[in-house]
C-alpha cells in the first residue's frame, strides 16, 4: 500500500491546475524544438511527456511564487 499523504503528494496536489494550463503550451514548444531529433515515436512520445510533466509543474510552482498568482493557479 503507498504512503499518499507525504509532503511530495501535496505539493504535486498543490501545482495540478497550473501544471494541467501550462502543459499543453510545453508540450508543443518541445515537439517543434525536438522535430529534428530522430527518436522513433514511442521515444519521443515518451521523451516529450515526462520532460512536459515535470517541466509544467516546476513552471507552475514558479508561477505560484508571484505576488497573487496562488489565487489563480
Amino acid at each position: 500500500m503507498l504512503h499518499w499523504d507525504s509532503k511530495f503528494w501535496r505539493w504535486c496536489a498543490a501545482q495540478s491546475y497550473g501544471a494541467y494550463i501550462f502543459h499543453l503550451l510545453l508540450m508543443i514548444v518541445l515537439q517543434y524544438t525536438t522535430d529534428g531529433i530522430w527518436m522513433g515515436a514511442f521515444g519521443k512520445f515518451m521523451f516529450i511527456g515526462i520532460v512536459t510533466t515535470i517541466c509544467s509543474f516546476v513552471l507552475t510552482w514558479l508561477a505560484r511564487m508571484i505576488p497573487g498568482a496562488k489565487k489563480v493557479l
